[in-house]
């Protein structure tokens, strides 16, 4: 039976600014440069005959020139693999965007741009399907076509592939990006369907007989994107979609709790959370990025110093840390005190039932630090 081998991404937002890095924004935007280089790799090697790029290629419709040629280039590197492209809301094919530059391209890059339309390509026994966003927002689906690609499925036996950035929703719902209806997915007469726009990969899924998969960001954006970014690599028929999850991300953004409750001094402290990381991540711990947050009870006084905690991950690529460590103590007995912390015991006791839980305890912690060393406005630290 005829197959097709593609490899699926979508949102490498390449020549994204990425400010809230700080001195770290330069060597992060060469990261989303370097999975696009391992991508095409990947294309080499693996022998991929179609590359799907579902929307966001770009972070903006306006990029260098020098961004443009790069990725010019490595595309025009693999003249055996097809690459289709469905512009999204973050690169819309505009007017004066890179999209529609006239002889810009190599001859194996397709461009989809506005409502869907298709493409054949005899040489792979493939009619591709796909739709570009012309601007930052779409109300209405782009995906409206089913009723064409079911005729073309109906009277040949060519693999029927389609690449779209859009919004998943069922019946009824609204999105601004492009709604794509299951409902419309379940008849559209395609074998795959690859999205993109959503940042979390999502598991090949079946609509009739037509299977779809986000395969999410190649690299996180943010916190809120943790864990193992890549690609979906695989084989398609006219009966059956087969895809693995192929990981290319070069850094991956980590949050995580340690409590410190058992340790007795900052530099000791950071020890532990290095320890720690090394074997939650691995002996390249250092090359990711860190959320972290200190936790567990203050057995013993001792004040938190953020400037020599991170001083001693001077290695890794980003941290910021967060020390929220709860003081252990009995206030009953600390108001038995003849000292300032027995006054201030003794008045938290008085309000208690004057205030919320949570104040309460919020109180009597930043009190007691305050009393014990230095208390920050802010509970944030970067390095």
């Amino acid at each position: 039976m005829r197959a097709v081998k593609i490899l699926h991404c979508a949102d490498l937002h390449l020549g994204a600014r990425l400010k809230n890095l700080g001195s770290r924004a330069a060597k992060r935007q060469q990261d989303y440069m370097k999975t696009l280089e391992l991508i095409v790799t990947v294309c080499k090697e693996e022998e991929i005959q179609l590359l799907l790029i579902a929307g966001d290629l770009f972070d903006s419709s306006k990029q260098s020139n020098e961004l443009l040629e790069e990725v010019r280039a490595l595309f025009a590197s693999i003249p055996d693999t097809y690459i289709a492209v469905a512009p999204g809301n973050h690169d819309p094919a505009t007017v004066d965007s890179c999209y529609e530059k006239k002889g810009f391209w190599s001859d194996n890059v397709i461009i989809f741009s506005g409502e869907m339309t298709d493409h054949e390509i005899p040489a792979l026994g493939v009619r591709l399907w796909g739709a570009g966003m012309t601007e930052g927002y779409s109300l209405k689906s782009l995906f409206h076509r089913e009723q064409s690609i079911r005729e073309a499925a109906a009277y040949d036996d060519e693999i029927q592939i389609g690449v779209l950035h859009g919004d998943l929703i069922s019946a009824g719902g609204r999105s601004e990006y492009n709604p794509v209806y299951k409902e419309d997915i379940r008849d559209c007469g395609l074998q795959y369907l690859a999205l993109g726009h959503i940042h979390k990969r999502s598991e090949p899924e079946w609509e009739g007989s037509c299977c779809y998969a986000y395969s999410g960001s190649t690299e996180g954006l943010g916190f809120d994107e943790t864990g193992e970014k890549g690609v979906y690599i695989g084989l398609v028929t006219k009966s059956s979609c087969s895809l693995s999850f192929f990981p290319v991300c070069q850094r991956r953004f980590v949050r995580c709790e340690i409590d410190i409750s058992t340790v007795t001094g900052t530099k000791q402290a950071a020890a532990f959370v290095r320890s720690f990381l090394q074997v939650q991540q691995g002996e390249r711990f250092e090359r990711h990025l860190y959320d972290i947050k200190l936790k567990g009870e203050q057995k013993n006084i001792w004040s938190f110093d953020a400037a020599a905690f991170l001083a001693e991950f001077d290695d890794v690529f980003y941290m910021k840390v967060r020390e929220q460590r709860q003081l252990s103590c009995d206030l009953e007995q600390l108001a038995d005190e003849i000292s300032l912390r027995g006054i201030f015991a003794r008045r938290m006791l008085l309000i208690k039932d004057k205030i919320s839980k949570d104040q309460f305890e919020t109180a009597v912690q930043i009190g007691l630090k305050a009393m014990n060393g230095r208390v920050d406005y802010s509970e944030d630290y970067e390095t």
